[in-house]
């Protein structure tokens, strides 16, 4: 009678892709051949982006400088410049990461890109006063919405390059709600530099960098992020 088969000792069978850095293979539209990175490699490309999108919001910081009145100002007025749009980047950081198709298929998708500005400006509107009247109004503005857009493009680079080919599904989507992840970034770090917290100015100001960096990331959707 032959001897039990023992099923542990298939562990001892060496793995034949030990060492691997990738498993060749095609894309869906058959254009070329790319490698596909280990889960380990992955998470660490990621993890690296998301410290260097983080590095860089510090860095334009310490080149711009903080607001003047930061010691001053009520602390509920910067904990509200701070959580209102970072509430909004982790409402579209939800979506991009969501695993599986459910978030985009069994609601419309551009829900789920649309919300997080939708709930920045909602929340701006709330908390923070409106302006003066007849004070002014677009040479600040247009000063902010300039800052906003240099820092949402360093994160969004950074994110598309760690989400490359990622996407299997709904790939434009997905990649938009990371450009709007990266505006609320933006919108919060701009918070620190930016002294005027009136709503119309950080609704317009701050929070056009979410709706800038929706259209960016749809387009780098197309191909970049598409799996």
């Amino acid at each position: 009678m032959r001897d039990e088969f023992d099923i542990e000792r298939l562990a001892e069978i060496p793995d034949p892709f030990a060492g691997d850095p990738g498993i060749p293979v095609l894309r869906r539209d058959g254009s070329r051949a790319v490698v596909s990175a280990t889960r380990s490699r992955v998470k660490t490309l990621r993890a690296v982006a998301a410290v260097a999108a983080i590095a860089y919001e510090v860095g334009w910081l310490a080149i711009a400088g903080l607001r003047p009145d930061l010691h001053s100002a009520p602390a509920t007025a910067i904990a509200a410049g701070l959580l209102v749009p970072l509430a909004a980047a982790a409402l579209a950081w939800a979506a991009v990461t969501s695993r599986g198709t459910a978030v985009f298929s069994n609601l419309w998708p551009a829900v789920w890109v649309a919300a997080p500005p939708l709930v920045f400006g909602l929340l701006t509107l709330l908390l923070f006063p409106m302006p003066a009247e007849g004070s002014p109004f677009w040479g600040g503005t247009l000063s902010c919405m300039t800052k906003t857009m240099v820092l949402t493009v360093g994160p969004l680079v950074l994110g598309a390059w760690a989400y490359r080919w990622a996407f299997a599904t709904a790939s434009q989507w997905r990649t938009a709600a990371l450009g709007v992840a990266c505006g609320g970034l933006s919108a919060a770090t701009i918070c620190l530099a930016c002294p005027n917290q009136t709503a119309l100015h950080v609704l317009v100001g701050h929070g056009t960098a979410m709706i800038v960096g929706a259209i960016v990331g749809g387009l780098l959707g197309l191909q970049l992020t598409r799996a």
